[in-house]
């Protein structure tokens, strides 16, 4: 990881949603580079990590410990969409590949619904 370099909540494309602080520290770790936190809203309880992947700007939450299921990654994603209002990666499941070690941004893509911000339940 290299410097950190402050941006704008607009700055930021891609959103990243972990379900566990252990994913979310892997996440942190395939950052080329960290940013410094940006202000949310009182209405937004989530953690952010920011950061960027090659020229994309990251933004990386997590659900809340000992929430799971959708409509815990629903409520994550609603608010990190209203805090990052530039997001524009529709909702994707990131598995990671046998070759992580090899290819630090290497990972396979299922996305489970055509339209932004609407998750799937199959």
């Amino acid at each position: 990881m290299a410097t950190r370099n402050r941006r704008s909540h607009d700055d930021y494309t891609v959103g990243w949603i972990c379900a566990l602080p252990l994913e979310m520290a892997a996440a942190k770790a395939m950052l080329d580079e960290v940013h410094d936190d940006l202000p949310v809203q009182s209405t937004d309880q989530n953690t952010y990590i920011l950061g960027r992947i090659k020229e994309h700007d990251v933004v990386i939450a997590c659900l809340p410990s000992g929430d799971y299921g959708l409509v815990s990654a629903n409520t994550v994603a609603m608010q990190l969409l209203a805090t990052f209002r530039s997001i524009r990666s529709q909702p994707a499941i990131l598995e990671p590949e046998n070759n992580v070690q090899q290819n630090k941004h290497s990972c396979s893509c299922k996305n489970k619904s055509t339209q932004p911000g609407v998750a799937d339940e199959s």
